[in-house]
């Protein structure tokens, strides 16, 4: 008969340890979809960044054709706007915390008039 007891006592220690561990695993697991969840949203946040400091070069190079970019520091991040080429090539690149997304368009002009490429990220 004690015999018996002791056997569902390793029972169910062997079982509560199963149990213990999915826990820490499922638990384990979360947190890095959590941590791979923010850097998603933190890329994706450069990248609008970067897109809209473009958009913003691409304007003063229209308005003014000698402007070859700069840099601005804002708290958050560093963006870096420069226009290099024959065929300008304009590109923003946002900097944050060891992170960076850049962008990039070409803008040819020929017969008064002005050609873009497709805004790509770099």
């Amino acid at each position: 008969m004690k015999s018996d007891s002791g056997q569902a006592m390793i029972i169910l220690i062997f079982v509560s340890t199963i149990v213990v561990y999915w826990t820490i695993q499922a638990v384990a697991l979360n947190l890095s979809a959590l941590t791979v969840t923010g850097e998603g949203t933190t890329g994706q946040i450069l990248l609008a960044r970067a897109e809209g400091y473009l958009e913003n070069a691409i304007i003063r190079y229209l308005r003014n054709p000698s402007y070859n970019g700069e840099i601005i520091t804002s708290p958050d991040c560093e963006i870096t706007t420069a226009v290099v080429g024959l065929d300008k090539e304009i590109t923003s690149t946002c900097r944050e915390n060891g992170r960076q997304k850049t962008v990039g368009v070409t803008i040819s002009f020929a017969s008064g008039i002005y050609t873009f490429s497709k805004i790509m990220e770099k």
